[in-house]
């Protein structure tokens, strides 16, 4: 059988002792560092979270923001096209009123300028004609 003296005694209470120092100056201090480590990984990994979120979030504003700005170029460069085209129409409708109105000056200048001319135009017919008629005579006179 087993005896058990004194020295069963304080080796128990060595390996009391033992594990109490231990305790003391090793497991404790690992523990703490565990435990901030733990603590250290969880928050990282929260703020990774969060950050991923945020980074998330700021993209989907960043397309919403490039989507309302291509929303507004195209309204603005359709807003510019009817513009242009309404000016464009409106310079051709100048153009051809100025025309139309060059073209009924020059019709009336025209007509104004053969009125005129008329008279002249029967004068030097008459003045042809009694030539013409003196030839003839001159001719059959001879």
């Amino acid at each position: 059988m087993i005896e058990l003296d004194w020295t069963v005694i304080v080796q128990i209470l060595n390996f009391l002792i033992l594990l109490g120092i231990m305790n003391r100056f090793l497991f404790r201090p690992l523990r703490r560092v565990l435990d901030e480590r733990h603590t250290l990984v969880e928050s990282s990994r929260k703020q990774s979270v969060e950050g991923r979120a945020e980074l998330e979030r700021l993209r989907t504003e960043i397309e919403e923001r490039l989507a309302a700005a291509r929303r507004e170029v195209y309204a603005h460069r359709h807003t510019m096209r009817e513009q242009a085209t309404a000016e464009a129409a409106a310079l051709i409708d100048q153009a051809r009123k100025r025309s139309e109105s060059l073209v009924a000056r020059a019709r009336e200048q025209l007509t104004a300028e053969v009125e005129s001319a008329k008279p002249e135009i029967s004068r030097i017919a008459a003045d042809i004609a009694l030539q013409i008629r003196q030839r003839l005579f001159v001719q059959l006179a001879s």
